[in-house]
Order: structure tokens, then C-alpha cells, then sequence
């Protein structure tokens, strides 16, 4: 429901988004004929480097300023 009031969904997952939370909630979405954007932010579908915890949520727009951007960008702002 909240899909059809909303402009933009944004799902964050700390792993692939592959068949995570944001692949269920676009396929959701679409059945329901929501016209609410989404935004996925999570790991690509890549080999990841090894490297700290916050140097990977940084690298793959996980961190706060990553987020803040998805949402922004999404919005077209």
C-alpha cells in the first residue's frame, strides 16, 4: 500500500541484491501496479576486494553519505 503513495522506495542490504530485499519489494511493486520508483542499494554482483567493513559500505554507497545520495538521486534532485 505504502508503494502507491510514495514516489521513491529505497531497500539497503549489506550483501548482493541478487534476490534480496529489493529484487521482492520491485517484484511487489510491480504486481501491485505501484508507480513508486525503487531504488536498490546493496553489492553488485561482483567479487569484492578484502578490506574493512567501513571501507566496504563506502565503496559500495552503503554508508550514510552513500544513502543520502541514492535517495537524492532517485528523487532527480
Amino acid at each position: 500500500a505504502l508503494a502507491s503513495r510514495v514516489p521513491l522506495l529505497v531497500t539497503a542490504e549489506e550483501h548482493n541484491i541478487l534476490g534480496g530485499l529489493g529484487a521482492a519489494v520491485c517484484e511487489e511493486a510491480g504486481a501491485m501496479g505501484a508507480g513508486a520508483r525503487v531504488v536498490r542499494c546493496g553489492v553488485p554482483d561482483v567479487f569484492s576486494k578484502v578490506a574493512d567493513y567501513p571501507d566496504q559500505l563506502e565503496r559500495f554507497g552503503l554508508s550514510a553519505r552513500g544513502l543520502a545520495d541514492a535517495v537524492l538521486q532517485g528523487l532527480g534532485k
